[in-house]
């Protein structure tokens, strides 16, 4: 959950009200991506639910304790999982770290995508 927002519960109608008018909005045929200057939520045209929710919140402590910035090796040893590539995934919170090529913290994705 981000400030409330919870994938797959919460609406685009949830999104406004919460974090405001955002600063840009695209979509495609399957999502309606508003993006804002911490996160971008992007809400499914199928159900007009939350999909996903990518955060680069450096503000934000995750559902684990993590925050943008923090190190692979920190991630990697909290969750008992070397990781793929640039990408760790917590698959018992449903949850992606994605690394930056320093591999310091650059985002965290909830949602349909870290099922």
């Amino acid at each position: 959950m981000y400030k409330g927002l919870e994938p797959e519960i919460a609406t685009l109608n949830d999104t406004i009200r919460i974090l405001g008018t955002p600063i840009s909005k695209r979509s495609n045929d399957k999502f309606i991506y508003c993006k804002y200057r911490t996160v971008e939520v992007a809400v499914e045209k199928k159900t007009g639910k939350i999909g996903i929710i990518i955060i680069f919140d450096q503000t934000f402590k995750d559902v684990n304790g993590f925050m943008i910035g923090d190190s692979y090796e920190k991630i990697s040893e909290a969750l008992n999982d070397a990781g793929k590539g640039n990408a760790i995934f917590d698959k018992k919170k449903n949850v992606i770290y994605i690394f930056n090529q320093d591999l310091l913290l650059e985002e965290i994705v909830y949602g349909v995508l870290s099922k």
